[in-house]
Order: C-alpha cells, then sequence, then structure tokens
C-alpha cells in the first residue's frame, strides 16, 4: 500500500475529534432537551462525549442545525440520549 492510500486509510477509520472551539460552538445548553442536572455537571458536546446520566425528557433536538454538527458533518441526533456520533 503506498503511503498517500495508507493515509486514507487510517483517516478513514479515525474517530473525529473537537476543535478547540466546539465548546464555544457547542448549541447543547440551549436545547429543550439539556437538563438542569446536566448544566450542573457542565455536560456539552454530547456529540463527541456521548450520552448523559441524567434524566432526560425528549424534546425538539437542536443537533442537526449546531454548528459542531455542521462542521464534522455528524448525520445523528439526540446524542444526550443516543450517544456520540462515532
Amino acid at each position: 500500500m503506498s503511503p498517500s492510500t495508507s493515509n486514507k486509510a487510517e483517516s478513514r477509520f479515525c474517530k473525529p475529534k473537537p476543535h478547540k472551539s466546539s465548546r464555544d460552538l457547542c448549541q447543547c445548553e440551549k436545547c429543550p432537551t439539556y437538563t438542569d442536572c446536566a448544566l450542573e455537571k457542565g455536560e456539552l458536546l454530547y456529540c463527541f462525549e456521548g450520552e448523559t446520566d441524567c434524566k432526560v425528557t425528549k424534546s425538539n433536538c437542536l443537533c442537526p442545525s449546531c454548528p459542531v454538527h455542521e462542521q464534522h458533518q455528524f448525520l445523528k441526533d439526540f446524542y444526550c440520549m443516543k450517544g456520540k456520533e462515532a
């Protein structure tokens, strides 16, 4: 396998990592599904960190309209309930 082919194969399987600015762009705190429990724990970036241990009531999900979601070309929603993208 050539070096350029190897890099493509490796990057295809690498898990995405949040950019430094992702925390600033994160819309989790504005989401109707976000809870006081999550706020107290300082939880954000469910798309990277996974679901919350807090009790969540499903409401309108802001994930698809979040700049972080768009920046990383994520496909899922309700990360706070379903877990992270990758």
